[in-house]
């Protein structure tokens, strides 16, 4: 679940549900299993863009173009892993998150 103030916008797939105060809160169900180092959690001036019809960037405005063209192959490496392994990408989605180079 996460709790956003006032009018700031969501990035993540989460279900809206109502809440008093103000603030949107949404909820979120993963049906298949991951280890929690797979989860991403980011918060500032983000923008997004598809690459695919599964596979989106998500990063700061200014290099999102560049990030777009860096990750536009990803389709590609996924059907790859599908093709090699036998196995579907269980998951709908494959977002990436680019951080900015001073990310601690």
């Amino acid at each position: 679940m996460s709790a956003l103030p006032g009018e700031e916008q969501k990035v993540h797939r989460g279900k809206k549900s109502k809440n008093g105060g103000g603030s949107k809160v949404y909820h979120f169900r993963q049906p298949v299993p991951i280890p929690s180092y797979l989860l991403a959690l980011a918060v500032g001036d983000l923008a997004g863009q598809d690459v695919s019809p599964r596979c989106r960037i998500y990063t700061e405005p200014s290099v999102l173009e560049a990030a777009a063209f860096e990750f536009s192959q990803t389709e590609d490496f996924l059907k790859a892993a599908e093709d090699l392994t036998g196995i579907e990408y269980p998951w709908t989605r494959y977002d990436l998150l680019v951080l900015p180079p001073s990310f601690p």
